[in-house]
């Protein structure tokens, strides 16, 4: 068919954008491929491949549309009662005095998974009455989504998925009231940063790794070369 070969955009992303479309499953590719040429209607993949050759917006646009960045506060709840339930509580529990509680958050996209699980620690290093320090590191390849993250800025909307008592203990209500903001002493648990899971070094020492929705985007090689990293990433006895 007509998106047989990926070559063509492969080549084009790589040496105009630096971006490896390689790393990607092909049947991702070709959905986000559909989309970009029906939003500016392209008939034909040759045409589009035409307008990816000439037109530096449309080659910004489409390695926009295949960096997924989809994260919400609290996103699949049951997950997160888990974390606060068992994982939390273990880590503070066996956590030495003067240790830092260390946490990696790849592919955080716009920081609503980041600032979710430094809500959690918060709480669960509260309840566990202890007073060592949480360092979150949450990265991305999208260099605009982890501009966005540091921000902590989102619409009035997140008001149904961040429960009530947290939204009044660690949000402001923005001056214009047309959304939130993240409490500052949220943020500077955080150190947002860009990384590419499949070729930077990965990080270490870790006790808690958070990586949702990513995996599955990645061709199989890639997945087991990530999930290498993790694994040693991870100090013994870890999440």
């Amino acid at each position: 068919s007509q998106y047989d070969s990926l070559d063509e955009i492969t080549v084009i992303l790589k040496s105009y954008e630096d971006f490896n479309l390689q790393q990607y499953k092909p049947s991702t590719v070709h959905r986000r491929i559909a989309r970009r040429m029906s939003l500016i209607g392209a008939e034909t993949y040759q045409t589009y491949l035409q307008k990816l050759r000439d037109d530096r917006v449309e080659r910004k646009q489409l390695t926009k549309d295949l960096l997924i960045n989809v994260t919400d506060f609290f996103r699949d709840r049951e997950a997160f009662d888990i974390i606060s339930s068992k994982v939390l509580p273990n880590i503070f529990n066996d956590i030495e005095r003067g240790e830092d509680v260390r946490v990696w958050v790849p592919g955080c996209a716009s920081g609503e998974e980041a600032y979710t699980l430094g809500i959690l620690l918060l709480e669960a290093r509260y309840k566990a009455r202890k007073e060592n320090d949480i360092k979150i590191f949450a990265t991305d390849i999208d260099v605009s989504a982890i501009k966005k993250a540091r921000m902590g800025i989102y619409p009035q909307s997140i008001a149904g998925e961040v429960p009530k008592e947290y939204l009044e203990k660690y949000f402001t209500v923005r001056k214009n009231h047309d959304g939130y903001q993240i409490a500052n002493h949220i943020r500077d648990l955080i150190s947002f940063a860009s990384h590419n899971i499949s070729s930077d070094p990965p990080f270490s020492n870790m006790h808690l790794i958070s990586c949702r929705n990513l995996l599955i985007y990645l061709r199989r090689e890639v997945q087991e070369k990530v999930m290498s990293s993790f694994y040693f990433a991870l100090r013994p006895d870890s999440f």
